[in-house]
């Protein structure tokens, strides 16, 4: 069973939204692009000449050129990420997430990136991290709710 979002997080998530366009907005694309962290996923070792090829294979050269099924088709991508890759990626699974709250089982994958033991917080500046802050506070409150909701029936 799945809450319903209240006003005050539909007013979040539009604000939210706009901060992650805002403070991610010009992030670089990283080397360690989505085939890339496959390939290292299957491969765990990629020569020079590998590691180009599936380099190539990923079109986007902005965050915000990644679609929902390019998404969905990365969802571990965090596992190998390197900093660059992580703060390329993740406002865009984080606004897939936002985007459509109910259908992405609420941001699990982003969400346990965001609060790993060991994030790449040092790969953000003030603004993002106050984007992750948010949107895992956002996250987590709607889990609880969720939560109480389920014990009360």
């Amino acid at each position: 069973m799945k809450a319903e979002l209240t006003p005050a997080e539909v007013d979040r998530i539009t604000s939210l939204l706009s901060r992650i366009q805002a403070a991610f907005h010009g992030v670089p694309r990283p080397q360690i692009t989505r085939s890339v962290a496959e390939g290292l996923d299957d491969e765990w070792t990629l020569s020079e000449e590998r590691f180009r090829e599936l380099n190539a294979r990923d079109p986007e050269q902005e965050w915000t050129d990644l679609t929902g099924r390019d998404l969905e088709e990365s969802n571990g991508y965090f596992t190998f990420a390197d900093d660059e890759g992580w703060r390329f990626y993740l406002p865009a699974h984080m606004s897939m997430v936002l985007g459509d709250f109910h259908t992405h089982s609420s941001g699990s994958s982003v969400y346990n990136a965001c609060t790993d033991p060991k994030p790449r917080f040092g790969a953000l500046d003030e603004a993002q991290m106050a984007c992750v802050l948010e949107f895992t506070a956002l996250i987590h409150g709607y889990w609880a709710r969720t939560m109480n909701q389920w014990k009360q029936r």
